[in-house]
């Protein structure tokens, strides 16, 4: 089960909402109330209407605001419609939370270095003459922030931002009401 401090930390919360439920409205009223308590309520969002096979004339879609930002997307668990644009929502949603940097750590950062190795991040490394790491990392941004924070730790080149999940914590209304 998602602990509090969690899905404040998230990049993402997946708010799945019975669309067939005639109270939905009320629903996502208490689970948003719940999320201010918690100090969530700034997390972005994104509402995902579920059953809509059982709600006629009802497709596939996503939902997006005036600025053209997915915050709804309309899908069937059971039958699997719409499920492609949930993950191209979340996918859209979290393009900015994941950083390719090249970083240069310290010889004497060892065990930094191996916790990028635990962690999955490196990509690439190199030594370079004066014994320092040049690690090619991939990892979440907010993870980069404070490996920056490090002595000892510098990014020496900035690749890309790409698109990947991270974080992902998933609020159910059952979960929260």
């Amino acid at each position: 089960m998602l602990r509090f401090e969690e899905t404040a930390q998230a990049d993402l919360l997946i708010h799945v909402v019975d669309a067939a439920n005639e109270f939905h409205p009320d629903h996502i009223f208490e689970v948003d109330k719940v999320l201010a308590e918690i100090g969530a309520k700034s997390v972005p969002q994104l509402l995902v209407f579920n059953k809509i096979d059982l709600l006629p004339g009802v497709e596939p879609h996503i939902q997006r605001n005036e600025k053209g930002k997915a915050i709804k997307v309309w899908v069937s668990a059971k039958t699997g419609a719409g499920m492609d644009l949930l993950q191209s929502a979340m996918s859209e949603l979290l393009a900015g939370n994941m950083a390719v940097e090249t970083l240069r750590i310290a010889p004497s950062e060892t065990k930094l270095r191996s916790q990028l190795y635990d962690s999955g991040f490196i990509e690439e490394e190199h030594i370079d003459e004066e014994g320092f790491y040049e690690l090619r990392v991939k990892l979440p941004r907010a993870d980069l922030d404070r490996l920056l924070k490090q002595s000892g730790t510098e990014v020496i080149s900035h690749i890309i931002a790409v698109q990947e999940q991270t974080n992902l914590a998933v609020e159910d209304k059952a979960t929260v009401a």
